[in-house]
């Protein structure tokens, strides 16, 4: 036969379950809610050190003439390589490699000068589902650079 009574010892002794019950209830929430945090986190990290990779290699590479290279007879010919070099270094800097493809276009008076970069992701926790790799396109013109 149970009792009321106003002793709090007796009404703690009630209750002693019921908090192992709510945090094992409310720990699994949690822990994805956290893993999902860190892993946007890593995503975000590595999208940027991309972005940036990506954003040099074509700054890099527009500093050199768009003339033709007297080896090559192609416009553009030593922008492409410089700028795929660029981003290839900076990126095994950071610790990553991936597909790196640049691009020239010839358009009087401005040149254009396309750099896509491409890296393979993988999350850290990996409950949440993230994008398999990370992509970055830049594009900068310059000047054309022509002898008189």
């Amino acid at each position: 036969m149970r009792t009321f009574s106003n002793d709090p010892r007796l009404a703690r002794r009630e209750r002693r379950g019921a908090a192992a019950i709510e945090f094992g209830l409310w720990l699994l929430p949690i822990a994805i809610l956290i893993s999902g945090i860190v892993d946007l986190g890593w995503y975000m990290s590595r999208y940027h050190l991309v972005q940036r990779a990506t954003i040099d290699g074509v700054r890099y590479g527009v500093r050199f003439s768009s003339e033709e290279d007297p080896n090559t007879d192609v416009q553009g010919s030593k922008q492409e390589p410089a700028a795929e070099f660029r981003t290839d270094q900076l990126l095994q800097g950071f610790g990553l490699s991936g597909t790196i493809d640049a691009t020239f276009q010839a358009n009087a008076p401005y040149d254009q000068l396309s750099v896509d970069t491409t890296v393979p992701f993988t999350p850290l926790v990996g409950i949440i589902p993230m994008p398999a790799e990370i992509t970055a396109s830049f594009l900068m013109m310059s000047e054309t650079q022509r002898a008189p």
